[in-house]
């Protein structure tokens, strides 16, 4: 009895004790996926012959089912994917470069209101001045569905919560701020013209983030986090025409649920 007591108690000594080295030097890398909302958006189109401005419009994410296939290499990027890579400069902050992959949706049989000319020649010729216009199949689709790439750099602050197991499970926050540019791939067609799908840089944005670490054996780690941000795109490609460009303001919200590793790049 008193050989199991002192093993127990050298046991929880040892567990009480034990140093674990800090962040410095420390890189991660994760993948995961995520939900986007966003604001309703003023979209302002121009082109040969025509000037116009969307008012209040809305749009969703697009959701892909949890599939198998998504693990395939050609198709990690179908559904709204994420990828984090960071490097520790100290014990408490970090700074990353990251890629989110959200997908904006403009939704169909919406009616907003329109304002500006169009003089093409086609069906929807007018003068309009907050008219309501129906986003009808042969009026416009507008698609940033291969997609909404967010490619930005960041600043977070790392603060440890709770040693849940020391030295082997641990509970950490975080929070930062970033930036980056906006390299949509724009799926669009535009009053009856030919189809614009194509990698294009677009515009900016701007981010706050928060979240939570659950570590495992220091390097093994579960993230959940929130960001949420402004864009502004002010070179949309609308159609296969240079002349035709739309630009628009969102705010956004993405939760993002990832797995990743933490390792030391210095002994």
């Amino acid at each position: 009895m008193k050989l199991q007591f002192l093993a127990v108690f050298m046991l929880l000594t040892s567990l009480g004790f034990s140093q674990e080295r800090g962040n410095k030097g420390k890189a991660y890398a994760f993948w995961g996926y995520n939900r986007a909302w966003f604001s309703h958006s003023d979209i302002s189109f121009s082109g040969d012959n025509y000037n116009f401005l969307l008012e209040n419009v809305h749009a969703k994410d697009r959701q892909s089912d949890i599939c198998i296939k998504y693990l395939k290499p050609d198709n990690l990027t179908l559904p709204q994917t994420n990828i984090r890579l960071g490097y520790f400069i100290d014990d408490h902050f970090s700074i990353g470069l990251n890629v989110d992959h959200m997908k904006y949706v403009v939704q169909p049989e919406q009616t907003v209101l329109m304002s500006g000319n169009i003089n093409t020649g086609g069906p929807f010729d007018g003068s309009y001045q907050k008219t309501d216009r129906v986003i009808s199949e042969d009026f416009l689709k507008f698609e940033h569905t291969d997609g909404l790439n967010y490619i930005n750099t960041e600043i977070k602050y790392h603060g440890k919560i709770a040693n849940i197991i020391p030295g082997k499970i641990s509970l950490e926050g975080f929070a930062g701020s970033g930036l980056g540019v906006m390299f949509p791939k724009t799926n669009s067609t535009l009053m009856g013209g030919e189809r614009a799908d194509k990698f294009h840089v677009a515009g900016g944005g701007v981010h706050l983030t928060t979240g939570l670490n659950l570590i495992f054996f220091e390097h093994l780690t579960l993230q959940a986090e929130v960001k949420s941000g402004y864009i502004r795109m002010w070179d949309i490609l609308t159609t296969n025409n240079d002349s035709d460009r739309a630009q628009q303001s969102i705010l956004f919200v993405e939760p993002v649920y990832l797995i990743g590793y933490q390792f030391y790049l210095k002994k």
